[in-house]
């Protein structure tokens, strides 16, 4: 697996977004970031994406809706949603809807690091 192997980044977080896309690329990901819902939407229209790491809160979409739009488009892709926010009742929303879900709660440390390992287990311990 390599390069062939698309992530979509979905933050508004900017500096963060590019951070995790800094790290993906040097492990050999093609990585693409959207700050929003609707450029989300645009770039995975063009597929190639196994994985999307998708904020719960958005400018313009829940993350939740979002995942829903995104399934339709690439009902392959799998989802990590990424939140600062321990509490939150969309995460319990996304999970009845059946979506592959993986979650990331909390504040990111100052180096991260970890290792996708495929469509079928996307992430894996650090």
């Amino acid at each position: 697996m390599g390069k062939e192997f698309g992530v979509l980044i979905v933050d508004d977080d900017h500096g963060f977004a590019a951070t995790l896309k800094d790290i993906l690329e040097e492990e050999g990901y093609r990585a693409v970031v959207a700050g929003d819902g609707r450029t989300a939407q645009s770039v995975c229209r063009d597929g190639g994406f196994a994985l999307a790491l998708v904020d719960i809160r958005l400018p313009d979409i829940s993350g939740v809706a979002l995942i829903d739009k995104l399934a339709e488009l690439s009902p392959a892709m799998e989802y990590i949603i990424v939140t600062g926010y321990v509490y939150n009742p969309d995460i319990g929303y996304t999970l009845d809807r059946g979506h592959g879900l993986h979650f990331f709660i909390g504040d990111i440390p100052g180096t991260l690091s970890f290792r996708l390992t495929g469509p079928e287990h996307p992430a894996g311990g650090s």
